[in-house]
């Protein structure tokens, strides 16, 4: 517990460094990475306080697919805080672009995969649920989105977190238990002070419900719009769009939804012959350079990199 563990792929072979950290990796809950340059090379350092863990990971451009955790005892919560770069994480059936000072609330026993596209750096939390007074707490929004943590609560937060795998030599077990309990405390009140917004209308959700759910059926047709949504539904325009809560309209929804499932297609059944201009046209695109302009504004990259990358772990 008090001393902080470290390991680095700086003294591996860097034919062997990506193999050496997917082997170590069992005390992050295991990762599959996989490297997108030239060289690969990452450090973690790792501080177990009574019932926490906090890590603090570098590494160059790599993506890793994170193992979700099973149902041993105690369910956990994750905590990321991103120090430099940029992440693209896909959590559950969502994706977030994380950029320098995002925190993010994660739930590890849904499945995650994350791409870094540069040299990145970040910290983590690991705690039990059971440690936090969730009862005043909505769950099901915190993971939805990056946390709005203020200044304040954020850079204490991150200052204790840095403090606990910086702090040279061994902690006694009673520095280890205040400095959890500090740290806990913080992370509960910055999730008790986010803004309040009010849960929607019970009518709201279920035109959303039923809005989303349509959408789904019809992502294949290039006409799906808004007004066909708002005649399915014997609606109007304006009550389609007041059904979807945050930044997002009805379009940016159709054409993510679009954009996951090509991805998902690309990454689960990259051997399959259909041509990327084939696949646009099956999921509404009127145009391959639609498709592959979208997709790297959401993603990252293009699918053409994309399907050779699959293809490549594929094989």
């Amino acid at each position: 517990m008090g001393r902080a563990f470290s390991a680095s792929t700086s003294a591996i072979d860097p034919a062997e460094r990506i193999a050496f950290w997917n082997a170590g990796s069992s005390r992050i809950g295991g990762v599959r990475a996989e490297a997108i340059s030239d060289v690969f090379d990452a450090e973690v350092t790792h501080r177990r306080l009574d019932e926490l863990a906090v890590f603090r990971l570098s590494s160059t451009p790599h993506r890793v697919m994170m193992n979700s955790l099973t149902s041993r005892g105690d369910a956990k919560l994750r905590l990321r805080y991103q120090h430099t770069g940029k992440t693209l994480l896909f959590h559950g059936n969502r994706t977030f672009q994380l950029r320098p000072g995002d925190w993010m609330v994660i739930d590890p026993h849904q499945q995650q995969s994350a791409i870094n596209h540069g040299d990145v750096s970040h910290l983590w939390l690991e705690l039990p649920r059971s440690s936090l007074d969730l009862e005043q707490v909505d769950m099901a929004r915190i993971l939805e989105t990056p946390l709005p943590l203020s200044r304040a609560a954020g850079g204490d937060l991150r200052e204790y977190m840095m403090h606990a795998v910086s702090a040279p030599g061994e902690m006694s077990a009673g520095e280890a238990s205040d400095l959890a309990r500090q740290i806990t405390g913080m992370f509960q009140r910055a999730l008790l002070d986010l803004p309040h917004v009010p849960e929607p209308q019970t009518s709201r959700v279920e035109m959303a419900r039923r809005a989303r759910d349509y959408i789904d059926r019809n992502l294949h047709d290039p006409d799906l719009s808004l007004d066909r949504i708002a005649r399915a539904l014997g609606c109007t325009r304006r009550y389609v769009h007041k059904t979807f809560d945050g930044p997002e309209t009805v379009s940016r929804y159709i054409w993510n939804r679009r954009l996951d499932l090509c991805r998902s297609r690309l990454e689960k059944q990259p051997e399959q012959s259909t041509t990327l201009t084939a696949l646009a046209f099956d999921y509404g695109f009127n145009s391959s350079s639609h498709f592959s302009r979208s997709f790297r504004e959401r993603f990252g990259t293009s699918p053409s990199t994309f399907l050779a990358q699959m293809q490549q772990v594929k094989g």
